[in-house]
């Protein structure tokens, strides 16, 4: 007691009567409240430390509404609470502020970083539902990023470290189909407003990316069994006439250079892209590694080699 006695000794230039009605509006604020709750949450407070007579919160509570607070009054209907349904001490977020916000979300999504953009996914939702106009809801969500992802996906992207690790999880593989996977993890990364996790897909052998879209549910996170890291380096040549007039893609870089042929490296985000890309050089090309997709490459020319000879 006297420890307490000595705490307030030290803050006599506080107003126990307006401490106590803010203790009571940030109280309000966060749920409604019985006249005993109020009372209890006082009577267990460091500075104000006993109990108030019902006089006592009536005036506060009027004080409070003299300000500008609105409170609905305790009564059956109700179930004897004190509800606060509107208070001055709001900041309204409007048309040019949530612009900026917007901005602000763009361009960390252009600058791929996602955890911070799911960051701020979240503190906006907080906005929205405290300080946000109705008429703003809907612009402040316009484009929201990652919206197509389910929410407790998200919450796990955001919560967890994916990188490295072995993951069982649900996945729609096709607009039909949907398996349980196992999957060996090496990075999320984003592009292009996406979200991705790159990894090695065992029952294809291969290495991969999966969209985090079409993650239905992540059953369980285990350290990682592979040993190796997935550089998802590829290296191709291009020659003859394609070598003449080729120019870089922001993921690639050459290696070497000759008249007749060039050496390039590529980051392969996607063994779609990579692919496409390569056949777009028609027959000037030759794809030096990863064997895996060298595999890849050759079945699909196959299939498409016996689609003109039926």
């Amino acid at each position: 007691m006297k420890e307490n006695l000595n705490f307030k000794t030290k803050n006599t230039n506080i107003s126990l009567t307006a401490y106590r009605a803010i203790k009571i509006l940030k109280l309000l604020m966060e749920k409604p409240s019985t006249s005993a709750e109020i009372i209890e949450v006082l009577k267990q407070d460091e500075l104000t430390m006993r109990s108030v007579s019902d006089d006592t919160l009536r005036v506060t509570m009027n004080s409070l509404k003299a300000v500008g607070c609105k409170i609905a009054r305790p009564c059956p209907k109700n179930n004897y609470h004190y509800i606060l349904t509107e208070h001055p001490f709001r900041a309204k977020f409007l048309a040019p502020e949530i612009n900026v916000l917007m901005q602000i979300r763009q361009y960390f999504l252009d600058s791929c970083q996602w955890r911070t953009v799911i960051g701020l996914n979240n503190f906006y939702d907080k906005i929205i539902a405290s300080h946000c106009d109705v008429e703003n809801v809907d612009l402040l969500n316009k484009n929201r990023p990652f919206a197509k992802v389910r929410a407790n996906i998200l919450k796990t992207f955001y919560e967890k470290d994916l990188g490295k690790k072995e993951i069982l999880m649900t996945y729609a593989t096709s607009s039909k189909k949907i398996e349980k996977i196992n999957i060996s993890s090496e990075r999320v990364f984003c592009e292009a407003g996406k979200l991705y996790v790159l990894g090695w897909y065992y029952k294809r052998n291969t290495c991969s990316y999966f969209n985090a879209e079409k993650i239905l549910e992540i059953h369980s996170i285990e350290p990682k069994k592979l040993t190796e890291t997935l550089e998802n380096k590829v290296l191709y040549k291009v020659t003859g006439d394609e070598a003449l007039t080729f120019r870089c893609n922001s993921d690639e870089r050459i290696l070497e250079q000759t008249e007749k042929e060039i050496t390039v490296e590529c980051t392969a985000m996607s063994e779609f892209k990579i692919v496409q890309r390569l056949l777009s050089f028609g027959c000037d090309f030759e794809l030096i590694s990863p064997m895996y997709l060298k595999n890849h490459l050759l079945e699909k020319l196959s299939k498409i080699k016996a689609r003109y000879e039926q």
